[in-house]
């Protein structure tokens, strides 16, 4: 009875010490199941020939396929960057993997509607280890970006003068991860562009 109670404790000491990183993964595993019914409710629509047309653009060639990948994900992770800044940003923070998750989903609906058992491929080749990159800095961004957040609203609610926020602590990390969301755009971009010279869909 007793290692039970432990072993419940120590469950819920678990939960409660990595519930900054639990909690987005939950969040995009929620995008990621709203986004599949999304495309559901879009496909042979206006919004499904514009997604059709955003991809087809975006993979002309390895130039437009890396500005695709990277000015999608480094403008969400400044979102992120952002509401790490701001007072009240904490809260709403979890949107951002939310989002990343739907617009992940779409894109693979996208991909095995139109292609079916070949673009299922295509995105387990390419589409998914991307999307599970960019999903893990991005929640390591986000926790660091609460932090900030909570530490900025503390010092504005209790007026605590005498505390000061470690500026060069937080940019060190958002640098390191603003330089891991480029390199895993370029190494995408890379990858689809030769594979995309192989296999056509």
């Amino acid at each position: 009875m007793h290692n039970i109670i432990k072993s419940e404790k120590d469950f819920d000491e678990i939960i409660i010490e990595n519930k900054d990183y639990i909690y987005p993964a939950l969040f995009y595993a929620a995008g990621l199941i709203l986004g599949s019914f999304c495309f559901e409710l879009i496909n042979n629509t206006a919004l499904s020939k514009l997604i059709e047309l955003v991809l087809k653009v975006s993979e002309s060639s390895f130039a437009s396929v890396f500005l695709n990948r990277f000015f999608l994900y480094f403008s969400v992770y400044v979102i992120c960057v952002l509401l790490g800044m701001c007072l009240i940003g904490f809260p709403f923070i979890n949107l951002v993997p939310f989002l990343i998750g739907c617009e992940l989903a779409i894109k693979i609906a996208y991909f095995y509607v139109s292609f079916n058992m070949k673009g299922a491929g295509f995105s387990l080749l390419m589409i998914i280890p991307e999307g599970a990159a960019v999903a893990a800095v991005l929640i390591y961004a986000i926790q660091t970006s609460a932090s900030l957040s909570k530490n900025i609203f503390e010092i504005a609610a209790k007026g605590n003068d005498g505390y000061k926020i470690e500026i060069k602590y937080y940019l060190k990390k958002y640098i390191i991860y603003g330089l891991v969301v480029a390199a895993i755009s370029l190494v995408n971009a890379l990858a689809s562009f030769l594979i995309g010279s192989i296999i056509k869909i």
